[in-house]
């Protein structure tokens, strides 16, 4: 059965800015499972109130999909990280392979969502001069799936963050490593494994919500503010940049 998580944030008409313990009288939330694989970010104007629609897939359906496909490529093919971004036009999912014996290339699997299904894309890139393959992210290393995370980081700090920051119409979550300023910003351990919530305008303000993939506790965040700031091209956590 495929899954996937609705979060409906919705500001209502009228509605003042209220101090962290009051903002849930400014929200009316809404989270549903379904059995369609689907995901989307919405915002629309509703009665004078602003409406975000999160909908985030299961990591855990996709990837034994994801690794048939990284096997054919190599034997060895193993997940170092997977990425969700979500955005008015398109969402897809996005699991990033290597291999042991093949430090020079890696291999992207891409679910594109579709109104009904999804639409499966396979590339290979190139990195030469890699010394060697990113360490693996095994499924024994995240018992907390994609869904979990989004409404863990959503309901803990997500929907503050979006009230705040009503033009930040973008998300991406990503199971990945800590690295860079991550750590150094954050006080979390180089390489350690993690959910990161991204929540950001392009170029534009970003929270980042990191979540523990086994707990689900939240374990970080980071907040960004420049306008030459794009985690999509800038953010050293991303899976395809290599």
């Amino acid at each position: 059965m495929n899954n996937r998580l609705v979060l409906i944030l919705k500001k209502v008409e009228g509605a003042t800015r209220l101090p962290f313990v009051g903002l849930f009288v400014a929200f009316v939330i809404c989270a549903i499972v379904t059995v369609i694989l689907k995901a989307s970010i919405q915002s629309s104007n509703n009665n004078g109130g602003d409406v975000v629609k999160f909908e985030m897939p299961s990591v855990a359906e996709l990837y034994p999909q994801a690794l048939t496909k990284a096997q054919e490529w190599h034997e060895d093919a193993y997940m170092a990280s997977a990425k969700i971004g979500v955005r008015v036009s398109a969402t897809w999912a996005t699991f990033f392979f290597d291999s042991l014996n093949n430090p020079n290339e890696g291999l992207l699997v891409t679910f594109w969502l579709l109104e009904h299904g999804y639409e499966i894309e396979v590339e290979n890139v190139d990195a030469p001069g890699r010394l060697e393959a990113d360490p693996p992210i095994n499924r024994e290393d995240w018992d907390v799936d994609s869904i979990e995370a989004a409404r863990i980081a959503f309901d803990n700090r997500g929907k503050e963050f979006l009230y705040e920051h009503p033009e930040a119409d973008r998300a991406m979550l990503q199971l990945t490593r800590v690295s860079g300023s991550a750590a150094e910003n954050t006080g979390l351990e180089m390489n350690r494994i993690v959910w990161v919530m991204h929540y950001y305008q392009l170029r534009g303000v970003e929270l980042r919500v990191f979540v523990d993939p086994i707990t689900g506790e939240i374990i970080g965040e980071q907040f960004f503010e420049a306008d030459n700031f794009d985690p999509d091209i800038d953010n050293e956590l991303e899976v395809d940049t290599f």
